[in-house]
């Protein structure tokens, strides 16, 4: 379902767009428990990022060749793609969150 036409199928659009919204959304949350996880260790910042990417490419990678030997199931290195968009939108999350809880520096004394 990699070429759905909107005017002709507008409800299997509407499950395409749903598909891989849900792709980004769980990548993201499954980034944002990853860094939970590996918050303890002390590393910085760009390796933790590095970690949790790597991690899922892993995953999603693993997820598809799964499809791949499901009948009726396909494939798609653009869902592998879509997932690292969901953990780089999760990793950008956790990033911007660590940064808004430092104190400004004006306001230590």
């Amino acid at each position: 379902m990699s070429g759905v036409n909107p005017k002709e199928d507008p409800f299997g659009f509407i499950e395409f767009l749903f598909r891989k919204a849900a792709h980004v959304f769980i990548y993201a949350t499954l980034a944002i428990l990853t860094y939970l996880l590996i918050r303890p260790y002390k590393t910085r910042g760009i390796w933790k990022g590095t970690i949790i990417l790597l991690f899922i490419f892993l995953i999603a990678t693993a997820d598809e060749w799964i499809q791949s030997t499901t009948p009726l199931r396909y494939a798609a290195i653009q869902d592998v793609i879509l997932d690292l968009v969901g953990a780089c939108f999760g990793v950008l999350l956790v990033s911007r969150e660590k940064k808004s809880n430092k104190p400004h520096p004006a306001s230590i004394q």
